[in-house]
């Protein structure tokens, strides 16, 4: 994460920092899944990302 961090601050032309899985991971505990679908007529392939977040309940 830090490396990506410092990779970012030193390239003027990152338009993106690509930080939002790598947080998601890194401070909240996310498991990251991912689904390809099959290329289509101009060979583009559609990828969902899914995360998964533990969520603790609090019984009043």
């Amino acid at each position: 994460l830090i490396q990506r961090i410092e990779a970012n601050a030193a390239n003027p032309d990152a338009g993106r920092s690509g930080l939002g899985l790598l947080t998601l991971m890194s401070d909240y505990g996310a498991r990251l899944a991912w689904i390809f679908s099959s290329a289509d007529e101009n060979d583009r392939i559609c990828l969902e990302t899914y995360a998964s977040i533990p969520i603790s309940q609090t019984h009043n």
